[in-house]
């Protein structure tokens, strides 16, 4: 039988870690595709996130890999406002998955890859373009998400953007900051907001995130910003 993130809580808060029972317990849940996580707390809040809504939407197009960094991310969101436990765990996510990997479980974390599910379902392709263009997504995330981090020169970073979008010409691009990221984020805004980028731009914020949403404008012309 598989225990419970209970179990494996109670067995290490018993100090009972050296003991076989306690390395049954982590063997069996390891079985289960967490493997690279070992505090048993952590293991219980990315569990937690399976019977979550957002996860069950999102991991119809997701592949064994992809749908434990679902929810890894989701996880993440779970306890944002632990910096040092976040920290953890992304440099464990990047050991075990790599840089993608962890743009991948960000994307969760962020909530960029709910909206981009919400905008190409708005879009009103077919079941099947749809779904592809979402596996085609989580296969390749960083040709639909860009992470805004703090220490950036926001000019740069616009002019490499813009190229990206130029190049890809991506359905739907989200530009994602978290945190003190948010300030370097709209510098950025508005940097690409002086160019012929021939995207349209909505924001939405929420207390920990900033979320540019681009889509293609029919026009051609510079983005608008809603």
């Amino acid at each position: 039988m598989v225990p419970t993130p209970a179990e494996i809580a109670s067995a290490a808060k018993g100090g009972l870690w050296i003991t076989k029972k306690a390395a049954d317990l982590v063997a069996a849940y390891r079985a289960r595709k967490i493997a690279f996580v070992q505090d048993p707390e952590q293991v219980q809040v990315i569990k937690e996130a399976r019977g979550t809504a957002e996860f069950k939407t999102l991991a119809q197009f997701a592949s064994g890999r992809q749908r434990v960094l679902l929810q890894v991310g989701l996880g993440l969101r779970r306890v944002a406002d632990n910096p040092v436990e976040i920290d953890n765990l992304r440099r464990t996510i990047i050991t075990n998955f790599e840089l993608g990997g962890w743009h991948l479980a960000q994307a969760a974390e962020h909530g960029a890859l709910t909206l981009i599910h919400q905008t190409l379902l708005d879009s009103g392709m077919n079941e099947q373009e749809f779904g592809a263009q979402m596996r085609g997504v989580l296969t390749d995330i960083d040709r639909f998400v860009f992470f805004v981090q703090e220490a950036m020169d926001a000019g740069m970073e616009a002019t490499a953007l813009l190229g990206r979008l130029r190049r890809d010409s991506p359905m739907v691009f989200v530009i994602a900051a978290l945190g003190r990221a948010r300030e370097t984020a709209s510098e950025l805004i508005d940097s690409l907001g002086q160019t012929e980028l021939g995207y349209e731009m909505a924001k939405l914020s929420g207390k920990w995130t900033d979320s540019y949403i681009l889509t293609p404008e029919a026009s051609g012309h510079a983005p608008t910003l809603s």
